[in-house]
């Protein structure tokens, strides 16, 4: 026991850093938590690592003495450790129902269920257990009430422990508020996301992984107990009262599953206790569906009824279509002795596994266990063959009714095990095999795999016990757990998916008719109890090259990767300029899974690819360097397995394409740089001047146009808007800060400097005007080409497209004065839209106030939604050359990025075909690829964060200056800027250009700058405080504009050393900083 209890405490040990490692491995904890909620924490951890899909656990005492039902055969118990502080080495082992069979002697398992008409008793129920809540609106709303409410309470009695327990952590050295802060808010996410689990309730509309990020904190066995228990523990209170109040409902409408009402009054008040308030009870979970043909005790008709229709299928003439493993009709042999011998040996009865001839259930005849009279079956079942291939015509399944009550059915190993081991294919595994090999294409890989089904309800036994079950539609294969018509749970796979299994089989070298078939009821004569059973020594998995190279060419996981990285491999390049290709095409990220139905995952970064089975440092996995990527996938294209067939086809006319969108392009550039760099008129040397005429005369005239140059004492700016009250001028120094004068002020000042001369309007002789007139007067009848040539001609060229070519440019009412042409690198470059609109007066422009309209958590379609909504938006104030209304201005503040929004930018996800179209149709290229990049990174600053900084800041004395936001998203901090500093002036930096072009929308007062912060002029102690969650996670990129300690000097620098400095970045970064 010593050594399993080792190997038990190991397994703890490394689950307890799985669960931790990611947001997503911490939801699907919580996931299987709840339907075990009355178990301890240690306990629930233990069984999510061995059993995840557990519905329902009990020792095999319980179930024998309390429900009457026997433990399978073959059944692996789930060991977890027998105390909680784990003072003795001792190891209890539960069973899932699924592991156990009815006696006659049975009475119905109360696992309860919640229904739509219980709703507004349950919140009644949470309100009275936890406190009054605000929002009760639904019942997801109601249950984050409660969760808040049930934190707010408890919290103080676990919070001690956690700081305990830092040491070593992430929290080692952070203050005290805000470990609380972090502690409270994943505690009451967790709590929250367990009960709407357990209830039913879509938890993705909710909640986001930036939801959960802060569990990677939790870093050691010390603190994670500590959100463990404290987790468990209040998750427990509120479903323990919910469970009262469903089965006190229950009894009310007289809803008693499969038991008759008499029968349940018998053992109502005898069991009440035992299953409702006690630990020792059933620990049960979410949306199991009891089978409506099981009885307590089973009448002599009954039993007749159930014989003779097993003696109909013995002389094969039964009309139910329900097909099962040929294992499934084998005998059971007694293993003899009374019950008490059986349960003192191992829990089991000569009835335990329906050995004996006349109990209420007799499997071993070949009889449907819990589907053996037809008139239990669903009356659309029909018959069907395993010859019939092709030929069987399939009905649609429509998805709309599709009951998503019970439990997801889906772990890719279950799924290949039906798959492999169903005889009733009519193709064997070897054909499949030989299939996939000589027809690489995934579409006629799926019919072919549809097309070898049969049509038949069909049942089998798997290598663990648990009974599955699948049934072919024409859209969908539906799968489930459990005997038909008692599922426990249930998925519903498009055929595409399946057929990707059985590619995952066939990289994994399962796809062989020598693989053992399942073993009947007699070959499962393990008991884990006698310590029988041991752990099955797996062997180390090894990555074929045939797994690598179908890694490799999956791509680069962005649109187009394949096609990008083909083209590139054509260029016949160096090995390292491809590998620096590769490296930039594929980034950071990863596919997980990268193969459906292996358990395969990829990640890449800085380094290349790493490939993983399964999740966790232990599993296997093998990196490949960007150097052993770009040969390998060189060798691929060589050899003409890099691109599929369809690929291939397509790359011809995908070339072409790129080449037009290159032309376009670069036509483009040219014509910017032309009309930007455009030659004006050669200098020309005055003729000495009469000295009469030397003197400059007293009324000069200046004319001015935005895009003017002028210089106001020595410093350079640019005009961009003037009229007759007011100018406001661009400084390419300080791009943040523009210059305003009055008209008066301006005129004076610009008189002043002699730089200034290029804007005086020089006056034409008399006799040049006339001839202007007159040709201005005979050209109004000319046709368009005659007007260019005589204005070309007029302009001292041969042609007008010769003068076109040299980028003339007239019609400015003047001629200008000639300079040198710059080159486009040596040119300073303006960030187009610092004041969108600078001719817009100040009283005439609105503030958002992102305090009266926070915006509400949605799910990820209506995210994906409301962001092209505000995209849309933005462009048409753009091409209006406008600011927002205030109306349009909330459309634009519910614009909340790509996080977590990977699904919209994969062409391969058929759930998100139309919103993939239609992101392609009104992102450009550009702003597409930045877009997609930002799906793992843009997550914007919750309200809460941004008040508790300012909360610090006013604390610290801070009341008005100049506040710098480096990295300000859509102006969130701008936003939420308290009353008490609204005297401050707010500047703001962005480097995606639609969240700044949005943030400029939003907040029309305050400047934003639409570029990088590293790229960014700004002067040294100038600004009083700098706020923001910038994003300086602890990680690596080449980028040196991301390197975040260069960042944090130069923001620094910024900072009057008088004055305050506030940022909000991640405790972890600074510990390991401190540590190193």
């Amino acid at each position: 026991m010593a050594r399993k209890y080792d190997l038990i405490s190991e397994l703890y040990n490394r689950t307890c850093k799985t669960v931790v490692s990611n947001p997503q491995n911490w939801q699907a904890f919580l996931a299987s938590a709840c339907r075990n909620y009355k178990l301890r924490y240690d306990e629930q951890l233990l069984v999510y690592a061995q059993r995840p899909d557990a519905t329902a656990v009990l020792e095999i005492e319980q179930w024998n003495k309390i429900f009457g039902r026997w433990v399978n055969r073959g059944a692996r118990g789930i060991a977890v450790f027998a105390d909680e502080n784990r003072s003795r080495q001792r190891l209890t082992h539960y069973f899932d129902i699924s592991d156990t069979h009815e006696s006659r002697y049975s009475r119905t398992v109360p696992i309860w269920d919640m229904r739509q008409e219980y709703e507004a008793d349950v919140i009644e129920t949470l309100e009275s257990t936890f406190g009054e809540i605000e929002n009760k609106s639904s019942l997801a709303e109601a249950i984050m009430g409660a969760a808040r409410n049930a934190a707010e309470d408890n919290i103080p009695d676990y919070l001690q422990d956690l700081y305990y327990a830092t040491e070593g952590s992430s929290f080692e050295e952070v203050e005290e508020d805000i470990v609380a802060f972090i502690y409270k808010n994943v505690v009451t996410n967790s709590v929250a996301y367990m009960m709407m689990s357990r209830l039913g309730v879509d938890t993705d509309g909710y909640f986001e992984l930036d939801d959960f990020r802060d569990v990677t904190n939790f870093n050691t066995q010390e603190t994670l107990n500590a959100l463990g228990f404290a987790t468990s523990d209040i998750a427990e209170m509120g479903l323990t009262e919910i469970s009262k109040t469903i089965t006190a409902l229950n009894r009310q409408n007289r809803i008693i599953v499969g038991q008759d009402r008499n029968e349940y009054n018998k053992v109502e008040n005898n069991d009440e206790r035992s299953l409702d308030n006690e630990r020792t009870d059933l620990h049960d979970g979410g949306r199991l569906q009891p089978s409506e043909s099981e009885t307590s005790t089973a009448a002599g008709s009954d039993v007749g009824q159930i014989r003779s229709d097993e003696e109909r299928v013995s002389e094969g003439t039964s009309q139910s279509p329900l097909l099962q493993s040929p294992d499934e009709g084998r005998t059971d042999t007694a293993l003899g002795g009374s019950g008490t011998e059986s349960q003192q040996d191992g829990g089991n009865n000569p009835e335990a596994d329906g050995t004996e001839r006349g109990s209420d259930r007799t499997d071993e005849s070949g009889g449907y266990d819990e589907m053996g009279s037809s008139d239990e079956l669903p009356s659309q079942l029909g018959t069907g063959n395993r010859e019939s291939g092709s030929d069987i015509r399939l009905e649609y399944y429509d998805r709309t009714h599709e009951d998503k009550s019970l439990p997801f059915f889906g772990r890719d190993e279950v799924i290949n095990e039906i798959l492999r081991t169903t005889p009733h294919l009519s193709a064997s595994l070897e054909e499949i095999k030989d299939y996939y090999e000589h027809n690489p294409d995934n579409k006629d890989r799926t019919e072919y795999i549809k097309s070898i089904f049969n049509n038949d309800y069909t049942e089998l036994t798997l290598e663990d016990g648990r009974t599955v079950g699948y049934k072919t539609f024409e859209n969908v294969l539906h799968l489930w757990e459990g005997k038909y018509d008692s599922r426990t749970a249930q998925s519903f796979y498009d055929w595409a998916v399946i057929a990707r299994h059985f590619e995952a089989m066939r990289l994994l070298g399962e796809l062989s008719d020598s693989i053992k078939p399942l073993p009947s009821m007699d070959g499962q004569m393990t008991f884990i109890l006698d310590g029988r059973a041991e752990e099955k020594k797996t062997s180390a998995f090894v990555f074929s090259q045939e797994i690598i190279d179908a890694v490799l060419a999956n791509g680069s996981g962005f649109s187009e990767g394949k096609m990008r990285i083909y083209e590139q491999f054509e260029k016949s390049l160096s090995a390292k300029e491809n590998a620096d290709f590769l490296k930039n095409e594929y980034g950071w990220g990863g596919s997980y899974p990268v193969i459906i139905g292996a358990g395969i995952d990829e990640s890449h970064d800085g380094k290349g690819i790493t490939i993983t089975k399964g999740i966790g440092k232990e599993n296997p996995h093998i990196t490949l360097s960007w150097s052993q990527v770009e040969k390998r996938i060189g060798e691929l294209i060589r050899m003409d397995r890099y691109l599929n067939p369809k690929e291939k086809e397509r790359y011809p006319q995908w070339l072409e394409s790129q080449e037009e969108r290159r032309a376009k392009i670069e036509e483009m550039k040219r014509n910017r740089e032309i009309l930007s760099n455009a030659p004006p008129e050669q200098e020309v040397e005055p003729a000495e001047k009469e000295p009469e005429e030397a003197e400059q005369p007293q009324d000069v005239q200046y004319e001015y146009h935005l895009g003017d140059k002028v210089y106001i004492g020595a410093s350079e700016y640019e005009i961009l808007s003037v009229d007759d009250e007011r100018v406001m001028l661009y400084d390419y120094d300080m791009p943040l800060f523009n210059k305003e004068f009055s008209r008066t002020e301006f005129d004076r000042k610009v008189r002043e400097n002699p730089m200034n001369e290029h804007l005086i309007v020089k006056e034409e002789p008399a006799e040049e005007r006339n001839e202007t007139e007159e040709v201005q007067t005979n050209m109004g009848s000319m046709p368009i080409e005659d007007y260019r040539e005589i204005v070309a001609s007029q302009s001292g060229f041969d042609s007008y497209d010769e003068m076109y070519k040299q980028g003339y440019r007239i019609g400015n009412g003047y001629d200008k004065e000639p300079e040198s042409v710059v080159p486009a690198w040596e040119q300073k470059k303006k960030v187009k839209g610092f004041d969108l609109h600078p001719d817009v007066p100040m009283a005439d422009r609105h503030t958002f106030n992102l305090r009266e309209n926070e915006v509400e958590t949605v799910g990820k379609k209506e995210r994906f939604r409301r962001n092209i909504m505000a995209i849309q938006l933005l462009k048409k104030c753009q091409e209006e050359n406008r600011f927002a209304t205030p109306e349009e201005q909330i459309v634009l503040s519910k614009y909340v990025g790509w996080g977590g929004l990977s699904e919209a930018f994969d062409e391969n996800n058929s759930a998100w075909a139309t919103e993939y179209l239609e992101l392609s149709s009104v992102l450009t290229p550009g702003e597409y690829a930045s877009a997609r990049e930002s799906t793992l990174t843009a997550f914007y600053t919750p309200s809460e964060v941004i008040t508790a900084i300012y909360k610090a800041m006013e604390q610290m004395g801070f009341k008005e200056g100049n506040l710098l936001e480096p990295s300000c998203g859509i102006g969130n901090f701008i936003g939420m800027l308290p009353d008490a500093m609204q005297d401050s002036k707010i500047y703001g930096v962005e480097l995606d250009t639609i969240s700044a072009g949005i943030a400029q929308q939003l907040y029309q007062k305050t400047t934003i700058a639409a570029q990088g912060f590293e790229e960014t002029n700004l002067p040294d102690s100038f600004f009083d405080g700098v706020v923001g969650n910038v994003p300086f996670g602890d990680f690596k990129v080449s980028d040196k504009r991301y390197d975040k300690h260069l960042l944090i000097r130069k923001t620094v620098l910024k900072i009057r050393r008088s004055s305050l400095k506030q940022r909000s970045r991640k405790s972890k970064s600074r510990l390991q900083r401190r540590k190193n």
